[in-house]
């Protein structure tokens, strides 16, 4: 099933064909967000769902994102930080293979708190 000549259509790699679901974003401190989100669904990884990928950036500053990854099973309340104080950040995630990354998440913000 799946397998013409020398080719196994069957263990085709792609990037995975669905998006997390951001289910939470939260400011912890004055540098940092916690971010949660639903895992891609087995039958959407369209090979072996290697992480995720965070991508960040400030609401004012679009084109300088930076990005955490992060394991399979790491999907609740990963800390992003080294953030500004009370600045409203920009994030979004997305699973990968070996690929590429897949669709990304709708964008979530999150201001974080002031220093105090």
């Amino acid at each position: 099933m799946g397998v013409y000549g020398l080719y196994d259509f069957s263990v085709l790699i792609l990037v995975p064909c669905a998006a997390p679901l951001i289910q939470q974003v939260t400011a912890s401190s004055s540098n940092e967000c916690l971010l949660s989100w639903s895992p891609i669904p087995a039958e959407h990884h369209r090979g072996v769902l290697l992480g995720y990928r965070i991508v960040y950036t400030t609401e004012n500053d679009a084109l300088n994102s930076l990005n955490i990854t992060v394991g399979v099973s790491e999907y609740r309340d990963i800390p992003v930080d080294g953030l500004r104080h009370y600045t409203n950040y920009l994030l979004k995630v997305a699973g990968f293979t070996s690929k590429g990354d897949g669709n990304y998440s709708i964008v979530e913000e999150c201001q974080t708190l002031e220093s105090g």
